[in-house]
């Protein structure tokens, strides 16, 4: 559950200032690229996320490690957000230092403390490219708390203690899910494990925001596309992953009694493209 969560605040790392550096007197000689970032630390002074969209390019790319790339501003700002939040916390500290701009790439180094989550190392990169944050690299090193009392800590979760309870009735009948982390219902980062059983359908539908699936048993057959054809879905085994950008309407079936581990950013949603479909798992006796 911490190294999920560190990879959440990696992710919204790109907000993370709680001052701007103050202001030298030779800033007018300053890089154009400089200024850029600097508008960006005075629209995070102003906890102004749509501030801080405003000096992104609109298709921006976000890269953090071990995730795919965000692109543009539709699905960064629940990270601009969700960090606005987490920083404005009392009893929130920052330490800022280091800006450098070269050309057209700036940097910064920051750590800090929130009553959640020790900042023990950050850094950010940007990339500047027609007046607008073009790219934004993240490196992070962070550890959350337990009950805010600074003392990091972890969770286990031993596989036969994995609470399965009915799945909601929007999922194939007989379907059981269990929730591991955060709380898919609200925003943040959540982890949760689907278990459906053989020939569990999920016709075409779609999801607000990003869908991380993790095949731990059976097989899912996963497509693409508004047209449910099974011939042109591809089968995930076990130990198979794939992802559904958000909005990207897909299809699924279980292939014997098949575990997912889903994880993505509440709140989460399941939007079926026809309206029959909906209708008819609303009505499937659940």
């Amino acid at each position: 559950m911490n190294l999920l969560k560190c990879t959440l605040v990696a992710a919204m790392s790109i907000a993370a200032v709680t001052s701007t550096p103050t202001t030298r007197a030779q800033d007018g000689g300053a890089p154009p690229s400089e200024h850029v970032v600097r508008q960006y630390l005075s629209a995070w002074n102003a906890r102004d996320v749509e501030g801080l969209l405003k000096t992104l390019a609109p298709d921006a790319v976000v890269i953090i490690p071990s995730q795919a790339p965000i692109v543009g501003h539709e699905h960064i700002r629940p990270l601009l957000k969700h960090f606005v939040d987490e920083f404005s916390q009392k009893g929130s500290t920052f330490r800022f230092e280091d800006l450098q701009a070269q050309g057209q790439v700036v940097s910064f180094r920051w750590s800090g403390d929130t009553p959640t989550t020790t900042y023990l190392y950050g850094s950010n990169t940007y990339v500047i490219r027609n007046g607008r944050i073009a790219y934004l690299t993240v490196a992070l090193q962070a550890i959350p708390k337990s009950n805010g009392d600074g003392h990091a800590t972890h969770d286990v979760v031993a596989a036969d203690k994995i609470a399965w309870t009915a799945g909601p009735a929007v999922l194939p009948t007989g379907t059981q899910v269990a929730v591991l982390a955060g709380d898919p219902a609200k925003p943040g980062l959540f982890v949760m494990r689907a278990k459906l059983p053989d020939g569990a359908h999920v016709a075409p539908h779609w999801h607000s925001s990003a869908e991380h699936v993790t095949v731990l048993q059976g097989t899912f057959r996963v497509g693409m596309g508004p047209i449910d054809d099974d011939a042109a879905s591809t089968a995930v085994r076990t130990g198979g992953f794939f992802v559904a950008p958000a909005k990207m309407v897909h299809y699924g079936r279980a292939e014997g009694e098949t575990v997912l581990e889903v994880s993505g950013l509440g709140p989460f949603d399941l939007n079926y493209v026809n309206e029959p479909d909906r209708v008819s798992q609303l009505t499937s006796g659940r």
